[in-house]
Formats: C-alpha cells, structure tokens, sequence
C-alpha cells in the first residue's frame, strides 16, 4: 500500500470515530459528571445513569472502572520503577504492579464495585472525569487504555533492549569461565595418581588404615593440596567396601616435573577402618584426582562459578521470553 493510500485510510478511520461518536452522543444524553467532591460526583452519577438504557449504564460504569485500573496501575507501575533495580534478570517488577492492580479491580468488580465507587473515582480519576458525558467517559476509558499500553510497551521494548545486552555480556562471561574450566580440567588430566595401594598397619597393637600411591606433577601448576575420591572394591562385587573422598595438604607443595611417593593415614574413626580385614588383599583401590589447590591456596577447577554463570544465562533467556510475549500481546492489542 503506498503513502497515499495509509493516509486516506487513517483519514476514513478518523472520520467514522467522529460520526461514530456523535451518534453515541445522541444516544447518551447530556448529563454531565461532577467529579470536584464525593457528595456531588454521587447525585451528577445516579443523574446521568438515569439518562441510560441498562446496557448504556453497564457501559458507562465499566469506563469508569477501567479508568481508575488504569490510574492505579500507572501509580503502582510508577513505585515499582523508583525503587532501586535489582539485577536484569528482575523483568517482574511491572508484572508485579499489573497484578496488583488487577487484584483491585478484581475486588472492584467482584467483591462490590459499587460500594467503592465514589470514593476511587473521585481519588484516581476526579479531575479527568469531571464535567463529562457518559459517552466522554467511554471514550477517556478507551483513549486512557491505549495510551498506557503505548506506554508499557515502550518500557517493556527498553527493559527487552537493556536485558538482551545484559544476556549477552552473560553469555560471553559464561564462555571465558567455561574456556578456564577446560583448561583446569588439561591441567588436573596431566597430574598422575599412581600405584595406589590399601592395606592396615600396626602401630603400638592397633591396627590403623592406611592409603599410599605415587602422585606426579606434569601439569605447570605448581600444587598445594590435593583433592582425591577413593573407591576400595572387590573385583565382582556390585558395591564397594569404601567410596570417598580425603585431601591432603602437600609439605612445601610439588612443583611442576616432581612426583612424590605419598602414605596417609585416613581417620581411624572413618569409613576406611571399617573395611573387613579378609577382604583387603583382593580389593581393588581406584583414585580419581577431583581438584587440586594452587600456590595461592585456590581451587583450580571452580564448577560452582560456572554453575552461577549458566544460572544467570538461563535466567536473562527467560526474562526476554517474557519480555518477548509481553511485547507481543501488547502490539496485538494496539494493532501495530
């Protein structure tokens, strides 16, 4: 459709409302609302609902109810948004004022609009309604509602603009940790845990569990304590005798290219002198590296940061979803 054409369609919407509008008027009658004090607002009220068939009067008095949602829901939206921002993610705010003004209008309607008519009327909409036909007040509702949906969905499009730029500077902090992961991870895979051996020694006539195995460094990370899960089983056996996991702060720590030959002494109070003294000769003790702490005393591998950076991915992907649908239903209704 060219230029032209937009135009003199706008123009034939524009001229319909206007005859539209004076035929309401002719059904509607004159009577006017005055809005300055309750008092007044209830005699001009049951004055100009005089004036109306019942269908009218249900018209009539559902603008008003939806001129005052409307005003309560800017109000509330309004308070939500001085309030200090939480992170991006918090996209509920506006839901939030929506559903409350919602729950008002719900008591409005349901629980007896008619008791609290005057007063919210007069409170939220006086000024704009004072001096008005009913045809007026249809036609404010109307005028009212739409220019609050503009003004939502050009929040919701700055909230979508701010959280989409948000989502992606999350999503390339999620793939620097991921690139550390993976190379903490090369760095554990080159530290060796050989030789492991279980068996009870005696010391003083009590018999004291005892763990040894050869750890080698190949790693260039030069390491202050080990973090280990040892699992004791019996070739055949569905269940093992022991599976756990100890640490062990290395003396003076190893360097990269060093190895150690290491004899630890598990708590004697733990799952490992509990195992049954016949069946050590044919277990089978398995170590698994799980973690190795630096120099400086950190953990090389930090899965709970990157557990954090995938939370927070995931919650801003929400967010534009529902920013998204939002949008969407908000263009629908606006018909743009």
């Amino acid at each position: 459709m060219n230029t032209l054409g937009v135009r003199m369609n706008r123009g034939y919407a524009a001229l319909a409302s206007v005859l539209l509008a004076v035929l309401l008027s002719g059904c509607f009658g004159d009577e006017k609302l005055d809005a300055k004090n309750e008092k007044n607002f209830e005699r001009s009220y049951n004055a100009v609902t005089k004036s109306l068939s019942p269908g009218d009067q249900k018209r009539f008095d559902l603008a008003l109810q939806r001129i005052v949602l409307v005003r309560l829901r800017t109000e509330m939206s309004m308070q939500q948004r001085s309030k200090p921002p939480a992170q991006m993610t918090d996209t509920v705010s506006d839901g939030l004022a929506d559903s409350l003004a919602e729950g008002v209008v719900t008591k409005m309607i349901v629980g007896g609009w008619e008791e609290v008519r005057t007063k919210l009327v007069t409170a939220q909409a006086g000024t704009a309604v004072d001096g008005l036909t009913a045809i007026q007040v249809i036609q404010l509702a109307d005028q009212e509602e739409r220019r609050a949906r503009q003004s939502t969905l050009a929040m919701y499009l700055e909230q979508r603009k701010q959280a989409e730029a948000a989502l992606e500077d999350a999503k390339k902090r999620l793939a620097v940790e991921q690139t550390k992961i993976e190379a903490a991870k090369t760095a554990l895979a080159a530290i060796a845990l050989t030789n492991p051996k279980f068996e009870f020694h005696s010391s003083y006539g009590i018999s004291e569990p005892a763990i040894s195995f050869v750890i080698a460094n190949k790693s260039k990370t030069v390491i202050r304590r080990i973090f280990v899960r040892g699992v004791l089983q019996t070739p055949g056996r569905a269940v093992p005798w022991v599976d756990d996991t100890f640490n062990y702060e290395m003396q003076g720590g190893l360097e990269p290219g060093e190895k150690q030959q290491l004899d630890l002494a598990p708590n004697m109070f733990g799952e490992w002198s509990k195992v049954p003294k016949n069946v050590v000769a044919g277990a089978v003790l398995t170590l698994t590296l799980v973690n190795v702490e630096n120099a400086a005393g950190e953990k090389i591998v930090k899965d709970a940061a990157l557990d954090g950076h995938r939370d927070r991915v995931k919650s801003l992907e929400n967010g534009v979803r529902e920013l998204n649908s939002k949008i969407e239903e908000l263009q629908r209704q606006l018909g743009t």
